[in-house]
């Protein structure tokens, strides 16, 4: 929400709340020039109650004036397309009585077993009470073995005593070689005879040796390549600070060159692995909403109904391309009233990296 200012249109607001208003447009935007305040086609909130342009607005001069292009929903639809918005948004309250509703017959039902099973629950205690029900004497003792039987499943592992005693004979077998610890006695004697020969081949050993030290050679020198080719161009200023909001879900923030000036024109790319994919947002020029270097994709009226997953990357304009590292976003549904902690909002900024 921002201060309203003589460059918008003051009959422009919120269903609710005609005081407050978006700068830009958004289904939720209401004209109050009436008392029924209708909803607005996009192109005329661009065209007129977003701009000086509204007092020439054909309903600001005449509140009985109809705006048309509200009656074809195909363009209604096309138009929100291109602000990256969903047109299909129910009316106030629409959704409200019907999940009261649903609501209020879950908890009957739920109210009703509880009542028939508390019911049932009495009667056979009382049922037991009139029995006389008395604990039997012997069988209880078989009963009591039945843990004890289930306690041998952990004792079960005795077999793992089976492949203790194969280590243990396994052992001995060692043992057993050390007869032939008296060959090295007949070795030492046959020692004087190879001695010459083995010199030789620990000799050629080292030429084999030469050759594989030089195949590894050229594999370092691939390695640089791939090295200096990720630079990127821009970088967070910081990690992404979060806000709860009842209101929206968004994703904003400010672009800086490498002097911490605002930078106007710069694009951003933001997507989710569903197939959500926006990259024609870009960085507000001076005078423009709140200001140069200012980004924002707005993405919901509301929180998510479940925890949702975005990336966010500054891109090249001209190939579409990220040319900054790819930052995660996280929402939350819940604890969206200030102070909570949710995360509704995500702020992002980032500067130039020379």
């Amino acid at each position: 929400m921002v201060q309203r200012d003589a460059r918008y249109c003051p009959c422009l607001g919120l269903p609710t709340d005609h005081t407050s208003f978006f700068v830009y447009a958004t289904p939720a935007h209401r004209c109050h020039r009436t008392a029924d305040a209708p909803p607005i086609h996009p192109d005329d909130q661009e065209q007129y109650c977003l701009s000086p342009n509204h007092v020439s607005c054909p309903r600001y001069l005449n509140p009985r004036a109809s705006l048309d292009p509200v009656t074809a929903p195909a363009d209604v639809g096309q138009a929100y397309e291109r602000y990256g918005w969903e047109a299909t948004i129910a009316p106030d309250g629409a959704r409200r009585p019907w999940a009261r509703g649903a609501a209020i017959g879950l908890a009957a039902v739920v109210l009703l077993a509880a009542v028939i099973i508390l019911v049932s629950n009495q009667a056979s205690i009382r049922r037991a009470v009139q029995t006389g029900w008395q604990r039997p004497s012997g069988p209880p003792a078989v009963g009591e073995g039945t843990p004890t039987g289930l306690a041998l499943i952990p004792g079960g592992d005795a077999p793992t005593a089976t492949p203790a005693v194969r280590f243990a004979t396994w052992t001995p077998t060692p043992t057993i070689t050390s007869t032939p610890t008296s060959t090295p006695t007949v070795t030492s004697t046959a020692t004087l005879t190879p001695t010459p020969t083995a010199t030789p081949t620990p000799t050629e050993t080292p030429t084999s040796t030469s050759t594989a030290t030089i195949t590894p050679t050229p594999s370092p020198s691939s390695t640089p390549v791939p090295t200096a080719t990720p630079k990127p161009q821009f970088v967070p200023q910081g990690p992404v600070r979060y806000e709860s909001s009842c209101e929206q879900t968004a994703v904003r923030g400010f672009v800086y060159d490498a002097y911490s000036n605002a930078l106007a024109g710069q694009a951003f790319k933001l997507w989710n692995d569903y197939g959500y994919s926006r990259d024609n947002v870009v960085s507000e020029s001076a005078g423009q909403g709140h200001g140069e270097g200012y980004y924002e994709f707005y993405l919901m009226p509301e929180p998510y109904k479940k925890p949702e997953k975005f990336y966010l990357a500054v891109i090249d304009p001209a190939t579409k391309q990220p040319i900054s590292p790819r930052l995660t976003i996280e929402f939350t549904p819940d604890k969206c009233n200030p102070g909570e902690g949710g995360r509704q909002i995500a702020t992002v900024d980032w500067v130039y990296n020379p």
